[in-house]
């Protein structure tokens, strides 16, 4: 953990007591599958295809190692719930060059805040991971790396 807070310049709450969603997205593979589609490169399709699902099953391994639950895995996407994001962002980190593509990741209290912020994530740029907070009503959103 102390290599995170030396890498990215965070620091964490001590939230290990609590439940977290996550929700989880791959960066441009859409546009990726629509320009092999277009292409009519079907052989680059399907392999494409498989990567991203090896990516994505990856990610679930990372969650499930860290007592995590999979509610969602399907295409580019993932939702999970961890009882640490702390212990699943720092093996996320681990993994993620061997990933075929940038996954931007959403972490919040319950699904919907996860699935908010993963949206607002992918609005800021590609490969980012971000947790919100709600503070006096207000969304207050982390930027992890």
């Amino acid at each position: 953990m102390q290599e995170l807070v030396k890498n990215f310049g965070v620091s964490f709450q001590d939230d290990d007591y609590r439940i977290f969603s996550v929700a989880i997205d791959g960066d441009l593979v859409g546009r990726k599958i629509e320009k092999l589609i277009i292409s009519n490169k079907l052989d680059e399709l399907i392999e494409y295809s498989h990567v991203i699902n090896k990516s994505v099953d990856s990610i679930r391994l990372v969650a499930n190692s860290v007592g995590g639950k999979t509610y969602l895995q399907g295409g580019q996407s993932l939702l999970v719930e961890v009882k640490s994001y702390q212990s699943f962002i720092k093996k996320l980190i681990e993994i993620h060059l061997g990933l075929v593509a940038t996954f931007s990741v959403g972490i919040g209290k319950n699904i919907v805040e996860a699935h908010l912020v993963l949206k607002f994530a992918k609005s800021a740029g590609r490969g980012l991971i971000i947790l919100v907070e709600v503070v006096n009503g207000e969304f207050k959103f982390r930027h992890i790396t």
